[in-house]
């Protein structure tokens, strides 16, 4: 039995050892393999991936195969890699997209409020890394666009409104999307305390572009 016994310790026979019984260990690997079970346990909380038990070979010391440091380290870093490069294309794709959006020009716009058709005049410059732009009115000269902002193709806006006849002015909100050369979308304002919607379209001068 005893020559039976040293010679199954002596074997290269692998075998299968629960990870619960390295932890009273006191070899001089104790320590090394602290820290790899550490890392995968690491592993096993992000990817769920089960280790119930890891491979012990002749001499009582372990290894965990595949699951060494350096491996663990590379797939953090091809992790973290394409984590960023997934941002950076999500990133570069909505600045393409309003790139692409062109909203500079001179546009001529057509809307009706009251059974009556009417006109304005809109125009949007570049003014350094921003946008600015004024809206007339056959009857009221340019007045400056008010928080101008262009997002996912669709710009938003304010002008000051002077109607004939009326002292104060109304503020008018428009939200208008790009789409090549022409403009839709809607205007609002309140009237005697309602606020009332109405739909206007818009042509790009071709000059203007």
């Amino acid at each position: 039995m005893a020559g039976g016994s040293t010679e199954a310790l002596n074997s290269n026979k692998v075998v299968q050892t629960p990870l619960t019984r390295l932890g009273g260990r006191k070899s001089p690997s104790a320590a090394r393999d602290c820290r790899e079970l550490s890392v995968s346990a690491l592993i096993v909380l992000a990817t769920g991936r089960g280790m119930d038990t890891i491979v012990a070979s002749g001499g009582g010391s372990s290894t965990l195969d595949g699951f060494r440091c350096d491996t663990i380290l590379e797939t953090i870093m091809k992790s973290i890699l394409s984590m960023a490069l997934v941002l950076s294309v999500c990133g570069l794709a909505s600045a393409a997209e309003d790139k692409a959006v062109e909203p500079v020009g001179t546009w001529k716009c057509e809307y009706e409020i009251g059974g009556q058709q009417r006109t304005s005049t809109l125009k949007i410059k570049k003014d350094g890394d921003n946008l600015a732009g004024t809206m007339s009115w056959p009857d009221q000269d340019e007045t400056k666009l008010k928080d101008l902002k262009l997002k996912d193709g669709t710009l938003t806006f304010s002008a000051e409104r002077k109607l004939p006849g009326m002292d104060n002015s109304l503020t008018v909100e428009y939200k208008l999307t790009i789409d090549g050369d022409k403009l839709k979308g809607t205007g609002a304002a309140e009237f005697g305390g309602e606020k009332r919607e109405w739909d206007i379209e818009a042509k790009r001068e071709k000059s203007e572009k």
